[in-house]
């Protein structure tokens, strides 16, 4: 899978610059709210090195709503106590909506990847030796213990140690999740930072003819690492939403008021109206 030739315009700083915000209300979205929400098909062991799901963390969850539900069919239901609500696609969980409150009046949000580890306070502490920081002290809930933590390049991700987690290597299904990107400056920081925080070894693809790193473990690619300026964007975690018709997936996203930041083949980045950017492709664009 190669989703690295995608060409950043310098206008994509805007959308995907992380905040400094709370995420004390994301911890909360454990497989135990999700459960109750739908019927998932879901791995019946602990994954470690792996995506367990995505969640968006966003000051807008109203206006998130009503995009993802009409772009890509996901029912999202409403909030629970902890201002978190479940997302599905076809009955299955995928994913979390997380409201949070920003500090400052323009609504910022973004897609944050869950990673899979074997014990979520003994990687806290691989996290912080290997350069990274703890954003919020770790809650435990019936599910496992999470954690946001930020990598040696600032880019957010949660560290979950439960056996929860979307199911691995099987054919996807379109509107779900396919593959992710990191999008950093610091390539060579990020390849030890992974090596230690979740076991990825790095492999080089050149299908396409340009160098294209990926993340792997056990020799399962995991996801890829792309190197972008950080004058053009902020260190991030990019979700791949697999579509069956690229041009139709643009065109709804305009009308529902969101845009096209690049396109590159049959994978394109979309900007939703909430400012979260998120991938796509097609099965075509996956080979390309």
């Amino acid at each position: 899978m190669r989703f690295g030739t995608i060409q950043l315009g310098t206008d994509t700083l805007r959308y995907l610059k992380p905040q400094t915000k709370s995420f004390v209300a994301l911890l909360l979205v454990g497989l135990s709210v999700s459960v109750a929400a739908c019927t998932p098909t879901m791995r019946d062991a602990k994954t470690p090195g792996s995506f367990a799901w995505f969640d968006l963390v966003t000051e807008a969850p109203d206006v998130a709503r009503t995009y993802y539900s009409e772009l890509f069919g996901w029912t999202i239901r409403p909030p629970a106590s902890d201002n978190t609500s479940v997302i599905s696609s076809n009955g299955e969980f995928i994913g979390g909506l997380v409201f949070v409150e920003g500090k400052d009046d323009k609504p910022e949000s973004r897609w944050q990847p869950v990673l899979s580890v074997d014990d979520t306070l003994n990687a806290i502490q691989t996290v912080k030796s290997s350069g990274g920081q703890l954003a919020e002290q770790p809650i435990q809930n019936q599910a496992g213990v999470f954690a946001v933590v930020r990598d040696n390049s600032g880019a957010a991700l949660t560290l979950f140690d439960g056996s929860a987690g979307l199911p691995l290597d099987e054919t996807a299904k379109n509107n779900t999740w396919i593959w992710a990107d990191l999008i950093t400056s610091n390539t060579s920081g990020a390849k030890r930072f992974y090596k230690s925080v979740a076991g990825f070894e790095t492999r080089q693809d050149q299908s396409s003819g340009q160098a294209y790193t990926i993340f792997t473990r056990n020799g399962e690619d995991r996801g890829g690492l792309v190197w972008a300026s950080k004058s053009q964007i902020e260190p991030n975690w990019l979700p791949f939403i697999l579509v069956a018709d690229l041009n139709a997936t643009i065109e709804k996203s305009n009308a529902l008021g969101g845009r096209l930041l690049a396109r590159d083949g049959g994978t394109a980045i979309l900007i939703d109206p909430t400012g979260a950017a998120v991938g796509v492709t097609t099965r075509e664009g996956i080979s390309e």
